[in-house]
């Protein structure tokens, strides 16, 4: 849960948005996330195909390797 908020916060950050909901989130996991290790997270907004959710990929890096990836899609208020 807490890396699905951390993915939230980080699309609505790159989106520009104040508030939103998630209403899809595919994820994939590969190795735990340590809390007190740094945690580099990016997000990066795919193209809007029109009015609706706009989906952005967001990625969890930690001690220079891949923790875990979602695709989110955000519905901005």
């Amino acid at each position: 849960m807490v890396l699905m908020e951390a993915a939230r916060q980080s699309a609505l950050a790159v989106l520009g948005a104040s508030d939103g909901l998630i209403v899809s989130c595919e994820s994939a996991y590969q190795k735990y996330v340590e809390f007190d290790s740094t945690c580099l997270v990016t997000a990066t907004p795919k193209p809007a195909t029109g009015p609706g959710p706009r989906t952005v990929a967001v990625g969890f890096n930690q001690g220079g390797a891949t923790a875990a990836t979602c695709e989110v899609q955000i519905l901005a208020a």
